[in-house]
């Protein structure tokens, strides 16, 4: 009799045993031949990324780590992580040479709130045990991006022979958009950050025609084209100025070019004391320039640099004549001219004119304007 209490109370001395053992291991009764979790995990999510889209959503992008306490292997399987009813999931991968291991995935289409973060790892047949932990994340949103819209496009459609044009153009959207001109003649030109349109008209024509295009990363839009009418104060005896520009482009940093002024007669009687002018950026430096048309006392003076300017007398240009100024320049090198980073290519504006010093008494002079553009490229290029 003694022995059969002494067997039982062994029995339920080994089942106590037990008992305690499983609820060491989180209260879990195993069942016989189940093998104990080798060992135990713990999920931690990172610091977690906003990205805002331009359809006004919030990507999330959530680093999580799953840690496998006194273990010398890294945990394996998935996390899946979730917040409201988006989802993904992140394939562990050993982080290092530690125990822990992780990954990250993006939760896509968010508005603006707030949202329980969760991660949830599920253990592996690895013998890692599952784990989970959740946080809260303020998701602020993001204002949708919009193509532009013009606000301000109605410019003047007259303008005078020989004085200046201009209107300033204003088209909203999100990203502020950027402005440039289309099918302008090359004297007039814009401010690409406000939309200014501006140029000094040339004598002798009758209309001019442009657009405008305001453009950001959306889209654009188009205003115009317009279409100017050109009146002149007079006309006198003499005959109308046509200029045009050529340069050298490209041109590497600290190498030399050129550019030529020409200037024509496109009128019927002849144009007196002709002066051509070529004036250069800061970017290019004017080293030298002329052919020397000088002849005589009439036009003694040649070409003469004044600044970054060349200024020449070409003397009287009869109906059809045409004369060249040249100026050659050497385009500037340094971080002044590109700024700090990289140093990739840059456009510079050259400016022409030329001008008549005959008067009349009901017309003042004869002008023409004209412009070009110089690419810069850097030494290695």
């Amino acid at each position: 009799m003694h022995n059969v209490i002494r067997a039982v109370s062994r029995r339920k001395a080994g089942l106590a045993a037990s008992a305690a053992l499983a609820g060491g291991l989180g209260a879990v009764l195993l069942a016989p031949g189940t093998a104990l979790a080798a060992v135990n995990t713990t999920t931690v999510i990172g610091s977690v990324t906003q990205s805002p889209q331009s359809d006004g959503t919030t990507t999330l992008t959530v680093p999580v780590t799953v840690e496998a306490g006194g273990g010398t292997t890294a945990a394996d399987g998935t996390v899946t992580v979730s917040a409201g009813s988006q989802s993904c999931s992140i394939t562990l991968a050993q982080i290092g040479s530690t125990a822990d291991s992780g990954g990250s995935c993006d939760l896509a289409g968010l508005s603006a709130g707030t949202y329980k973060l969760a991660a949830a790892y599920a253990g592996s047949s690895s013998g890692f045990g599952a784990s989970a932990t959740s946080t809260f994340v303020r998701v602020s949103g993001a204002p949708a991006s919009s193509a532009p819209v013009f606000r301000a496009d109605s410019p003047t459609l007259s303008a005078v022979g020989g004085a200046s044009y201009g209107y300033t153009f204003r088209a909203s959207g999100d990203p502020a958009p950027s402005y440039t001109l289309s099918g302008a003649p090359s004297w007039l030109s814009i401010n690409p950050y406000t939309g200014a349109v501006s140029g000094k008209v040339p004598q002798g024509i009758s209309s001019f025609t442009y657009s405008v295009v305001a453009s950001n990363s959306v889209s654009s839009a188009t205003a115009g084209p317009f279409t100017v009418s050109v009146s002149h104060r007079g006309y006198g005896a003499g005959g109308r100025l046509s200029t045009s520009l050529s340069c050298t482009s490209p041109v590497r940093a600290g190498s030399r070019g050129t550019c030529t002024l020409s200037v024509t007669n496109t009128g019927w009687g002849t144009d007196k004391d002709v002066t051509g002018e070529v004036s250069l950026p800061r970017q290019l430096t004017a080293d030298f320039c002329g052919h020397g048309w000088g002849w005589g006392w009439y036009n003694w003076s040649g070409c003469s640099i004044s600044g970054n300017t060349a200024t020449e007398n070409l003397g009287n240009l009869a109906g059809g004549q045409t004369k060249t100024l040249t100026v050659t320049f050497t385009a500037r090198s340094g971080n002044w001219l590109w700024g700090r980073g990289y140093q990739s290519s840059k456009w510079v504006h050259v400016t022409g004119s030329a001008s008549s010093d005959q008067y009349y008494w009901y017309w003042n002079g004869n002008e023409s304007y004209t412009s070009a553009w110089v690419k810069i490229v850097p030494r290695w290029y």
